[in-house]
């Protein structure tokens, strides 16, 4: 592996990956926020001359060799943005380092402990300034650990000594274990608990847990003249004999050390060991290399031992295998990598990890003319810069930082200590002579960064992105807009600069105002102001940035100043007059005065008239003008009140004195012009609309009630139908091409037959010729009947009132075609309208639609039959001759056309038919028996107007006629036809009048339910009383009589037993009841006459009918009145259709 230097930053190269190193040089590239910056570079402690003369030369040297690298290796890779942000840490550190040298940090949530090897302890804060200081030992302090709560540190050195501080008094315990002391871990609850244990070890081999002893323990001399902490506490050994304990740390239950066998954890609670992780195969050596322990939680250990990586994660056992004398928890290697390099610390970071790398060289030989075999002539090659890597969990590296720590090209990798403090994602670096802090970078870092290589884009994007969350502390995205788009411009991208505006400005008006401006003086762009006194004409614009921001200037919100719109335009006049049409198009006319634009394009469409855009912003602009005034457009109807009061003096109000009169006179004066004014911008609105032809002219008339503007713009009006009548046809004919293309596409040419191919293509030829003339008639007919429809000529039809035919037919008499569209379009609006005008349509139609010819001779009153018939007669139009003829009377000599020019039965019958004269049958008859044709078609085609018999004794014996059998056959099966019809329909109506007998017969034998508490209608007595029974009269409208109340006592009485000698009786009582066919309900007669419902109320009162019981009185019906409803069994009421009286007899039977 080798690794080269680029001025851009480092890149390590391997087989496999190549990422970009950020180099991390001293005071001037690491930059500080908090501080104004770092003490300068090389600084070094006072008095120690030769070693500042040491590291002079081998910066040199580096330099050096760095140099030589730059000039190997190119800059392929664009540069990454690190993931950190470093912070050399000052304050009194600066000068504590320049005396003394670092050899262990390590960091809790309140400061930050600082070990050196002249075994000084300094309690510093997070910017560096000395909180404590603590001189307790006197070689090299190896290890510190703070407790959870932050109120005791313990260090462990050289000098054999475990020194435990409290940070808020003046005790400190000391433990001698009389040999070097590497690694030490206070219990997380030291400060909480009584038993104050502490665990540390080191070149003694041996893992040794102090705490406080117990009473019992105390009772023992022996124990306490042994135990090396006499006064109270008591050692165990956790375990000894496999090396110096060369790392160690403690955390929740568990403890973890590392020796030169491999890394162990303790269970503190069950007071026994889970796992031994031993060390990779080929390890360099511990003493060189030392492990690396560092908790991420309570139970997940990371282990950086060399150039290997574990994570082992502490877990439970199943309540089902655990055992009383083994561990409940076991330990599993979730991952493992090995590095290129050799890991200095390790610490977690989100998902990932950031270690500390250190690159290990081989000793090389300098290049000189000594003996290459003297070792005094052998040098160490300068160490590399140490590198911060941020990696997953899969070993891929994700960002790589390069620190240039002072000092750190004489420092091995047991020289460099790495912490972090995990609730403020804060990282440490410490070397010998340097401490440096690192976080994850924050926006404003990120767009410093961003700024820092004008990629201002992405910063202003950033920077919007972080608004949600309380958005940068120090750069404001407003600001940070202005320089991206000054930068922009500067470096000439217009079109970027105007796209971004939008984003930028926001609705800051002055701000638009002013970038426009910008824009507008890129190329000393000078502009004669529109209107405000400027002059219009004298526009002299230059440069070709206003197209770039015109798409971007808002027109709602914000709303500019008009000035700023019109330079616009004008610029647009004067360079670019589509973007000028496209532009008014997409504006609202009220961003600009609209007067004042029209002034300037008509100015500029004098000198070139022929300029289509120029007259379609013309329309454009008058129409936006007319739409602007439009809320004044009911001034001519104030104005036709005030002349009303002003000039009617008895229309005067009498509170209006003289000096009110003369207001209203000026008032309609006022108004009056302005009525005018806004006439004339319409009317130039609508000539501009109809020059070029666009379909809103209509709207535009009909809306300002404009059609006075365009009585004398009739050919205008046509030729304008005439071109959107072409467009249409033109698409109709690419579509009926395309149409064509598929069809040929499809054919198959297998089915051709190669025999007699060539008269088949010639007959071919001649019927499609023949077809292509029936097509072409077809289109002229369809074309003139679409002309009618057309919107112009439908405007002038139908506003006869403003557009008068006398006016609109001497515009058109140079077109006859489009005179016949518009009298054609006028007759079928309203017939009368152009009645002066038919003798002239007769012509027309004959010459432009003749097939609607002899609609119009037969729809209108208003045209000379002579002079209709000399112009059929001249043309040769037989159908309309014949039509003519008849309606002059001459019959006789219509009938001789049809037979002589035409030769057509069917026409002829036909004619017969409409004028129903038997002397011009006569007349057919005659003229068709020595002709076989005609005798044929009478026998087809006479029907029931001529007996054809009469016909057959015309025909002379000796005359052939063809098809007479068919014909005769077809005479006898149309007769034999209508026969059966006869028969059929007779069979219908006799079975609809059995059908409805029956059914009256039914209705007439049903009963009716009655209630006991049921009173006549007249005597108001009750009806079904047994001790006086009575015959009782019941209508269907369920008013009920007593037969005597109802007949006045004239009527015969039913004896009360029925025998043979009184049946007789029965039936005359029976007779006189059906004599009295004519009589109704008179209680519903009276409500008749007065127009009552009759019918309504008898549909209210509908009650099921159900069979009479026993005890019930029987009831006899005799029928209902005509349109009376009848009661079915299952409660419907039916209306019968008969004549017979709504009475129903009834009796008691007792």
């Amino acid at each position: 592996m080798s690794t080269r230097c680029h001025p851009a930053g480092e890149y390590i190269m391997s087989a496999q990956v190549q990422q970009p190193l950020r180099t991390i040089d001293g005071p001037e590239d690491v930059k500080s926020v908090e501080h104004g910056g770092f003490p300068p570079k090389g600084a070094e402690e006072e008095g120690r001359s030769e070693e500042a003369e040491e590291e002079e030369e081998e910066e040199e040297e580096e330099e050096e060799m760095e140099g030589e690298e730059e000039d190997e290796e190119e800059d392929d890779d664009e540069e990454e943005e690190p993931k950190l942000r470093y912070q050399r840490v000052g304050a009194d550190v600066t000068e504590l380092l320049k005396k003394d040298a670092a050899s262990v940090m390590t960091v809790s949530d309140r400061f930050v402990v600082l070990g050196t090897h002249n075994g000084a302890l300094h309690i510093l804060d997070f910017e560096g300034n000395t909180i404590k200081k603590f001189v307790k030992h006197s070689a090299t302090v190896n290890d510190v650990s703070i407790d959870e709560a932050g109120e005791f540190v313990a260090s462990a050195s050289d000098d054999g000594k475990v020194n435990i501080h409290s940070l808020y008094d003046a005790e400190t315990i000391t433990f001698n274990y009389r040999r070097p002391v590497k690694c030490v871990a206070l219990d997380p609850g030291y400060s909480r608990k009584s038993t104050k244990q502490v665990v540390s070890g080191g070149m003694a081999e041996q893992l040794v847990l102090n705490e406080k002893a117990s009473f019992d323990y105390l009772t023992s001399s022996l124990h306490m003249l042994l135990s090396p902490g006499w006064l109270g506490n008591r050692d165990t050994v956790l375990h000894s004999n496999e090396g110096p304990i060369r790392a160690l740390k403690w955390r929740g239950n568990f403890i973890a050390w590392a020796n030169d066998v491999g890394v162990k954890i303790q269970d503190t609670i069950a007071n026994q060991r889970i796992t031994f992780i031993d060390r990779p195969a080929g390890s360099p050596r511990a003493d060189l290399y030392r492990c690396h322990l560092v908790w991420r939680n309570d139970t997940t250990l990371l282990i950086a031992w060399a150039d290997t990586v574990k994570v082992a994660v502490v877990k439970d056992k199943p309540r089902l295998e655990q055992q009383s004398n083994l561990p409940n928890h076991y330990v599993e290697i979730v991952s493992m990598f090995q590095t290129e390099y050799i890991v200095c610390g390790i610490c977690p970071f989100n998902d990932m990890y950031i270690l500390l790398a250190y690159l290990v060289d081989e000793l090389e030989e300098e290049e000189d003319t000594n003996d290459p075999n003297d070792p005094n002539e052998q040098k160490r090659k300068l160490a590399k810069r140490p590198e911060l890597r941020i990696i997953d969990s899969y070993n891929e590296e994700v960002s790589n930082d390069v620190l240039s720590l002072h000092g750190y090209s004489h420092y091995q990798a047991s020289d460099y200590m790495f912490d972090y403090l995990p609730t403020e994602d804060m990282f440490y670096v410490v070397s010998p002579k340097d401490l440096v802090a690192a976080k994850p970078r924050d926006i404003d870092d990120h767009i410093q960064w961003l700024l820092e290589r004008t990629r201002y884009e992405e910063a202003l994007q950033a920077a919007q992105e972080a608004l949600p969350w309380g958005g940068s502390k120090r750069y404001n995205v407003g600001e940070l807009g202005q320089k991206y788009l000054s930068w922009l411009v500067e470096k000439g991208q217009f079109a970027k600069a105007a796209e971004t505006c939008p984003k930028v400005l926001n609705s800051d008006a002055q701000l638009w105002e002013s970038w426009v401006f910008r824009f507008v003086e890129l190329r000393e762009l000078q502009v004669g102001l529109i209107g405000g006194g400027y002059t219009c004409t004298h526009i002299m614009i230059a440069g070709t940035y206003i197209p770039a921001i015109t798409p971007y200037i808002p027109t709602k919100e914000p709303r500019l100043s008009n000035t700023v719109y019109e330079i616009v335009l004008a610029w647009f006049l004067m360079n670019d007059h589509k973007t000028l049409l496209t532009t008014i198009k997409t504006w609202p006319p009220k961003l600009y005065d609209v007067q004042n634009i029209i002034v300037a394009v008509e100015d500029a469409l004098s000198k070139d008239k022929d300029e289509e855009i120029l007259l379609e912003c013309l329309a454009e602009l008058y129409v936006y003008l007319t739409s602007i005034t439009r809320s004044h457009s009911d001034c001519n109807c104030f104005i036709r009140r005030m002349e009303e009061q002003i000039t009617t003096s008895h229309h005067v109000p009498q509170y209006l004195h003289s000096n009110a009169r003369s207001t209203c006179f000026i008032s309609l004066l006022v108004l009056s012009q302005y009525s005018y004014l806004h006439d004339h911008q319409v009317a130039k609105a609508i000539e501009y609309n109809l020059r070029l032809r666009r379909p809103n002219v209509f709207d535009l008339i009909r809306t300002h009630n404009m059609f006075a503007a365009v009585k004398d713009k009739a050919m205008l009006l046509m030729e304008f139908d005439e071109y959107l009548l072409k467009k249409e046809r033109e698409k109709e004919k690419e579509t009926k091409i395309t149409s064509e293309l598929e069809e040929e596409k499809e054919q198959d040419e297998s089915k051709k037959v190669a025999i007699g191919e060539k008269e088949w293509k010639s007959e071919k030829e001649i019927e499609a010729q023949k077809e292509k003339e029936r097509e072409a008639q077809k289109e002229r007919e369809k074309d003139a009947r679409r002309a009618t429809g057309m919107p112009a000529v439908q405007l002038l039809a139908k506003n006869t009132e403003a557009i008068l035919p006398d006016r609109v037919v001497p515009q058109l008499r140079r077109n006859r075609r489009f005179l016949h569209t518009y009298l054609d379009a006028l007759f079928d609006e309203d017939p009368h309208l152009g009645q002066d005008f038919h003798d002239l349509q007769v012509e027309l139609y004959a010459e432009f639609d003749y097939p609607k010819l002899q609609e119009f001779l037969r729809a209108s009153n208003y045209y000379s039959l002579e002079k209709a018939y000399k112009i059929c007669e001249q043309r040769e139009l037989v159908p309309e001759m014949v039509f003519m003829l008849g309606r002059m009377g001459d019959n006789k000599r219509a009938l001789m056309l049809i037979i002589e020019k035409l030769r057509d039965v069917k026409r002829a019958i036909e004619f017969a038919q409409e004028q129903d004269d038997n002397v011009l049958w006569d007349d057919l008859l005659m003229y068709s028996r020595d002709k076989p044709p005609f005798i044929k078609g009478l026998l087809e085609n006479v029907g029931t107007n001529i007996d054809p018999i009469r016909v057959i004794k015309t025909v002379p014996d000796d005359l052939e006629i063809p098809g007479l059998k068919q014909s005769l056959i077809k005479i006898l099966q149309d007769y034999n036809l209508q026969m059966s019809l006869r028969e059929g329909c007779q069979k219908i109506l006799v079975s609809d009048s059995v059908q409805l007998a029956d059914r009256m017969h039914r209705n007439q034998k049903r009963g009716i339910s009655c209630s006991d508490d049921m009173t006549c209608a007249k005597c108001q007595n009750p009806v079904f009383d047994e001790e006086n029974a009575k015959t009782t009269i019941l209508f269907f409208c369920r008013h009920i009589f007593h037969e005597d109340c109802f007949f006045d006592n004239n009527v015969p009485l039913i004896p009360e037993q029925l025998t043979a000698a009184t049946m007789s009786a029965k039936v005359n009582h029976a007779t006189f009841l059906r004599s009295a066919r004519v009589m109704k309900c008179p209680i519903c007669q009276e409500h008749d006459e007065k127009g009552s419902g009759l019918i309504g109320r008898k549909m209210e009162r509908r009650l099921p009918a159900r069979i009479a019981s026993p005890r019930s009185p029987s009831i006899r019906s005799f029928g209902s009145t005509k349109g009376a409803p009848s009661f079915s069994g299952s409660g419907r009421m039916d209306v019968l259709d008969d004549d017979i009286p709504p009475i129903v007899p009834l009796r008691i039977d007792r």
